[in-house]
């Protein structure tokens, strides 16, 4: 179920091609001012979806049971590599 959005993408409006990051909204329970979600076990960690169009990424988080924050990136933005 898709709770939040976080847009790290550089061309806010290329939405025909993304890549994403699907975490749990629990792990940001700690931050300040953050939303408070039950923590929800049962499913990944964290999926990582590459080219898909926008509203694909959207359907992807609500197939989750638990409430999901979405990171949206550009599709030449790799969210999995190693940063430096």
């Amino acid at each position: 179920m898709l709770v939040n959005v976080i847009d790290r993408r550089e061309n806010a409006h290329a939405a025909s091609s993304v890549n994403a990051v699907l975490e749990p909204a629990w792990r940001s329970n700690g931050k300040p001012g953050a939303d408070q979600y039950d923590v929800f076990t049962d499913e990944p960690e964290t999926d990582t979806l590459y080219g898909l169009p926008l509203p694909r990424v959207f359907e992807a988080a609500n197939d989750f049971e638990g409430p999901v924050t979405v990171y949206i990136y550009d599709a030449g933005f790799d969210p999995a590599a190693p940063r430096r």
